[in-house]
């Protein structure tokens, strides 16, 4: 379901190019924020969410067209294991 909303998302299904550009722009003067999703490195859209027994984290890497979700029902930081998998990801310099 992430993947569809990502995909549809991206591809002009729910919004416009000009609001996707917005919502996917530094909105904030630190840059890590923009119209409803976080911006990892500045630039990676990401949002996230969390209840008691559950955690999401979710992300799209447009230059790469990398979706990277997580779920966890454990108490796991899983914010912290996304941050290490998109490091990985944008330090490797072969495509995945």
């Amino acid at each position: 379901d992430i993947e569809k909303f990502w995909t549809a998302l991206v591809n002009g299904e729910l919004i416009n190019k000009e609001s996707l550009e917005k919502m996917f722009s530094p909105q904030i003067a630190e840059g890590h924020y923009g119209f409803g999703v976080w911006l990892l490195n500045g630039k990676i859209p990401s949002f996230q969410g969390c209840d008691p027994g559950v955690n999401f984290i979710t992300s799209y890497d447009l230059g790469k067209q990398l979706i990277v979700t997580i779920l966890s029902n454990v108490d796991y930081d899983v914010e912290l294991l996304h941050n290490k998998i998109n490091t990985l990801l944008v330090s490797n310099k072969s495509n995945i």
